[in-house]
């Protein structure tokens, strides 16, 4: 469900979810639902995706998802033990399992930087109405930084140099990509695809005489637009 609203949101749809957040209280030798919110008429307005690295291990890697909600509800709790709510087992996603595609190929990344996709919002306020409406204002993409090792760094290293160094109109500065979750077992969870791609950045780690460290090359890209797809369910039946 979450990931089907943050595609939705992302593709300009009809957006506006409602729901209940649930809080418990230890009782009875269980943690039962005490009382919830729910929420009406809401928003997605912010989707941040951790710090990915190929040294995270088996580190757990989570969405952080901030909402607008147009109207809130504080009601009592049924009592229920909340673990009964959840069925189903969740698979695991870990910082450590991701790939980055760029222009059809595999680029062998280090680690990819924290990054975030903001919907703005309008509140109108018609009529007698005490509450405003919500209405989406457009995205606001971050940039993306991608670190790799320098005998790595080839894809970008050439987009550079032809692109911010010759300045080369002969290759386009604009290119599409991808950029994929995987589970702890290998497959692919879900993939942020990537549109008018373009680098304006490029760093590399100073040289030092002899250092023992792989020198890493960072590169910072815009992206103009982006999707949200996905293969399988974060959970198995």
């Amino acid at each position: 469900v979450l990931l089907e609203w943050i595609q939705q949101t992302w593709r300009y749809e009809a957006n506006m979810r409602s729901g209940r957040i649930d809080h418990g209280s230890p009782w009875g030798g269980a943690i039962r639902n005490h009382f919830a919110q729910e929420f009406f008429d809401t928003l997605l307005t912010e989707v941040t995706f951790p710090a990915m690295s190929s040294d995270a291990a088996s580190e757990s890697a989570y969405l952080k998802v901030s909402m607008q909600p147009g109207r809130v509800k504080l009601i009592d709790g049924d009592e229920q033990p909340l673990d009964d709510k959840f069925q189903g087992k969740q698979l695991e996603w870990t910082k450590a399992r991701f790939r980055l595609e760029m222009g059809g190929s595999v680029i062998k990344t280090k680690s990819v930087d924290s990054f975030s996709v903001k919907q703005h919002v309008k509140k109108l306020y018609t009529g007698r109405d005490r509450l405003p409406e919500l209405v989406p204002a457009g995205l606001e993409i971050s940039n993306l930084a991608v670190t790799c090792n320098e005998a790595d760094a080839g894809y970008f290293i050439d987009w550079y140099k032809e692109r911010l160094v010759k300045g080369s109109n002969e290759v386009q500065q604009d290119r599409t990509g991808a950029l994929i979750f995987m589970s702890q077992d290998g497959d692919d969870l879900f993939e942020v695809t990537l549109e008018n791609v373009g680098l304006y950045n490029l760093t590399m780690d100073k040289a030092v005489a002899g250092a023992q460290e792989v020198k890493k090359v960072k590169a910072g890209l815009y992206v103009e637009r982006l999707d949200l797809k996905f293969k399988t369910t974060f959970f198995e039946t």
